[in-house]
């Protein structure tokens, strides 16, 4: 019998027997490497979604910006009605463009379910489990899952906050040709 979990490791009875007949010291260490991989894994979580948070914030205030001299340039009155048809429709494309980025970071920062360990079963594999070290065995186990399941987490979150990236570069230059438009009629 073997146990296959989402995460993609796949270990048999024998290889789990094998891994229990490794010293207390060599479990030991492979635990703390385990451990230590599972720790850089929520780090590099919490690194990219700040960058993300980073970038929509960007975003947000140069929105803000581009807005605030195309506003100023229709309050002034001055503007001809084909430039002020322009600097509104800009102005639209841009509040659109910052609601799409707003749905990207939505999207970027919902709940994502992660693979952890219980405490209930490493009680339970503690009474169940009577063979030396097997505890320490299925421990090791169990942590490469989550180990693989945070990875590959990290894989999507990567890949959504480069694309995140990608569009609000996008959204500065349209906020860069509406500020060069409001400074432009206004010369």
């Amino acid at each position: 019998m073997s146990s296959d979990t989402e995460a993609g490791v796949h270990i048999g009875d024998e290889q789990l027997a094998a891994l229990s007949q490794k010293s207390d010291g060599e479990l030991d260490r492979i635990l703390d490497v385990l451990r230590a991989r599972i720790e850089e894994e929520f780090r590099l979580a919490e690194r990219l979604d700040l960058k993300a948070r980073q970038v929509f914030a960007l975003a947000v205030a140069a929105f803000a910006g581009a807005q605030a001299a195309a506003y100023a340039d229709l309050a002034n009155g001055a503007l001809l009605s084909g430039e002020k048809v322009v600097i509104l429709v800009v102005a639209l494309v841009a509040a659109i463009a910052l609601g799409a980025l707003t749905l990207l970071v939505h999207n970027y920062e919902r709940l994502r379910r992660e693979t952890d360990l219980r405490p209930m079963d490493i009680l339970e594999r503690s009474v169940t489990d009577t063979a030396q070290n097997l505890v320490s065995a299925r421990l090791i186990v169990t942590l490469s899952e989550i180990a693989q399941s945070r990875s590959v987490g990290n894989d999507q979150r990567a890949g959504e906050c480069r694309m995140l990236a990608r569009s609000v570069r996008y959204a500065l230059l349209l906020y860069i040709v509406e500020l060069g438009l409001a400074l432009a009629v206004r010369a």
